[in-house]
């Protein structure tokens, strides 16, 4: 995805849970920021072929859409079904605010699902429509708990519908 783009912040109080007892101390300010222009991030789609790019409009470099147009992507299966996932490496254990990011147009779709997922096995959804004006868009999903070589993420689910879901970065 071009520009696609997740933000974790971490928001522990108090003392956060170190990969090593000697470390331990007063949580830091950690951000970490999980985009598709960054290689290595930790994003990824599926269904890649139905997935385009632009840089109008983004909030920061490029974003990415699913695409029916076979011009912006010329391998897609015509369905606009894909999914966007935001995979953070966590280096501090705690509690991370995810804020999103999106190109808001009319044509995008109405209800954009969001999931996401924890390492306690917790997990919780959110619809937002991007079909409204204002071209880049942020907006705060929630907060996950994340550990060290765990498998919190977040997905934007573009499979149950037809419609165009746009991905960018925080």
């Amino acid at each position: 995805m071009s520009r696609v783009a997740l933000a974790f912040v971490l928001v522990a109080a108090g003392v956060c849970a170190w990969p090593t007892a000697a470390a331990a101390g007063p949580c830091p300010d950690v951000t970490i920021l999980v985009d598709n222009d960054v290689k290595g991030s930790g994003y990824s789609e599926t269904n890649v072929f139905n997935w385009a790019s632009r840089p109008t409009g983004a909030c920061s470099g490029t974003y990415r859409y699913l695409s029916h147009d076979k011009v912006e992507a010329p391998n897609n299966d015509g369905t606009r079904k894909g999914k966007a996932i935001w995979k953070p490496a966590i280096a501090v254990a705690g509690n991370y605010e995810v804020t999103i990011s999106y190109r808001a147009t009319v044509n995008r779709t109405n209800d954009a699902d969001y999931f996401l997922y924890d390492d306690n096995g917790g997990s919780s959804h959110k619809s937002i429509s991007q079909a409204h004006t204002g071209d880049c868009t942020y907006v705060k999903l929630g907060t996950v708990h994340c550990k060290p070589a765990g498998n919190c993420r977040v997905e934007l689910d573009g499979t149950d519908d037809s419609q165009s879901d746009a991905a960018d970065v925080t």
